[in-house]
């Protein structure tokens, strides 16, 4: 049994080897099995709350999670140091521990009792190695490698990299496309694009217990105001989130009613063929999420969207944002902007003052900020990125359109970067220096970072780095 000071003393030391990943990550599992992918472990927390911020891990089946890494030494610390009681550890979505937990031990839970997975690292500390000598600072940091290189190398090379990254998006939808029509790979990648990371399961879920072709053939004949209502009940209904699907909801007042009644109406008169196939309310996460991020409010901009997008075939609708007016094809070098992009993603910005959820998170629950758009620039941006453009150039590499693939090309170089992007502001630093920050003026370099992160930085690549290769540059 080590005493409370050594175990301490380990417990730093082993956040210093989470930090470096200076364990054995072939095969890495959960303790209760599932496969897990570490893209980036987060960002190092002093004082108060988890010791990593705003990690990047895949576990099992599920998407992508953003959230908080908490380290120690014994999954039963959790509990001994009170996080299962407090609010700071809401967004832990990985327990590291030295030891692997007895049977003995509670599953590790947060507040709102949402189950934590827990990652143990005895046994892929290396042969005979002590923490000390893991946890010893690397020769060079990236950034200091790449300290000396010229910042036009820098700015090209995450342009390289972000269009390698679309080109990988795009190569997905162009495998979906060849086995599923094209209105349905577009109406499920919505779906998962408003689910965020924590809802987005249960959207795809959604997509696939009502399909497109069902909602549209609801509501194509309907003018519009009646087909955002008709699609926003059929979603609710089918999502299992309408008041009389759940064991309890807000009171509701007059206004609440008024539209409560309306949706409920119209699942009672179309959703009798569908009702048996519904998801149940607890599929949803509800707790833990921003107001402005409940999946209520997203099932009602996914309303709005479908209502304007489907009659016309949802895919092609999209395409011809992307290239509205034909013109002869062009030969189109993917480094040369030409077209900006803000308009693009103003029509996913969901900007509709009158609707019930521009004021509303829940029935009968009130935004603090309202009205507030039911999708916001930075949301419609992430559409623009993993929805819109690798729906454009898989379908332009289907038809072999040039005008298409262009027109996609363009408006990705002329995108702007999202203005709440974390993790690309911190990538930057960790990787090219502090003083590299302005580099990153666009969209493109923010994915280009991202890719860079998830394919050499956080996987312990280090044979073919760019970022190594450019340091070397410098040096000669």
């Amino acid at each position: 049994m080590m005493r409370a000071a050594d175990e301490t003393l380990s417990e730093v030391l082993l956040a210093r080897i989470w930090k470096a990943q200076r364990f054995d990550r072939a095969d890495l599992r959960t303790t209760d099995g599932q496969p897990i992918d570490i893209v980036y472990p987060g960002r190092a927390q002093r004082g108060p709350g988890p010791d990593f911020r705003d990690a990047l891990v895949q576990i099992g089946a599920a998407s992508l999670a953003s959230g908080d890494v908490e380290v120690h030494c014994r999954s039963s610390d959790w509990f001994t140091h009170g996080h299962h009681r407090d609010p700071a550890y809401a967004r832990v979505i990985l327990h590291v521990v030295l030891f692997s937990p007895s049977a003995a031990d509670r599953l590790t839970t947060t507040i709102d009792g949402r189950p934590v997975p827990a990652l143990a690292l005895d046994g892929r500390l290396g042969g005979g190695h002590s923490l000390a000598i893991l946890a010893q600072p690397t020769d060079s940091s990236c950034a200091d490698i790449a300290r000396g290189a010229d910042p036009a190398a820098i700015a090209a090379l995450l342009d390289q990299l972000g269009d390698t990254r679309l080109r990988g998006k795009a190569a997905r939808f162009e495998g979906e496309l060849a086995s599923t029509p094209a209105d349905e790979v577009a109406y499920r990648a919505l779906l998962d694009a408003l689910g965020y990371s924590q809802n987005r399961a249960p959207f795809r879920a959604l997509a696939d217990h009502l399909p497109a072709v069902t909602l549209q053939a609801l509501i194509d004949h309907l003018p519009d105001p009646d087909r955002v209502l008709r699609s926003q009940a059929l979603l609710f209904g089918m999502a299992g989130l309408l008041p009389s699907q759940r064991e309890r909801t807000a009171p509701l007042t007059w206004l609440d009613r008024e539209y409560v009644e309306q949706l409920e109406g119209t699942w009672a008169l179309l959703g009798t063929d569908f009702a048996d196939d519904a998801l149940v309310a607890h599929t949803w996460r509800l707790q833990g999420i921003r107001p402005p991020n409940w999946p209520t409010r997203r099932i009602g901009a996914a309303g709005h969207l479908f209502a304007a997008f489907l009659p016309d075939g949802l895919a092609e609708s999209i395409l011809s944002l992307v290239a509205p007016s034909p013109r002869p094809p062009v030969h189109f070098a993917a480094s040369s902007p030409r077209r900006p992009g803000p308009g693009l993603i103003a029509h996913f910005a969901l900007d509709e003052p009158t609707s019930y959820w521009a004021t509303h998170f829940d029935f009968g629950r009130v935004l603090s900020s309202t009205p507030a758009r039911l999708i916001g620039a930075d949301r419609a941006l992430d559409i623009v990125l993993n929805v819109v453009l690798p729906l454009a150039l898989a379908s332009a590499a289907q038809r072999e359109d040039e005008h298409l693939a262009a027109s996609a090309w363009e408006i990705f170089h002329s995108l702007p970067r999202s203005s709440e992007n974390q993790v690309t502001r911190r990538l930057i630093g960790e990787v090219f220096g502090d003083n590299r920050r302005p580099l990153v003026t666009s969209a493109r370099r923010q994915q280009g970072l991202l890719h860079l992160a998830a394919v050499y930085c956080e996987r312990g690549v280090d044979v073919d780095c760019p970022v190594h290769r450019l340091g070397e540059q410098s040096d000669r």
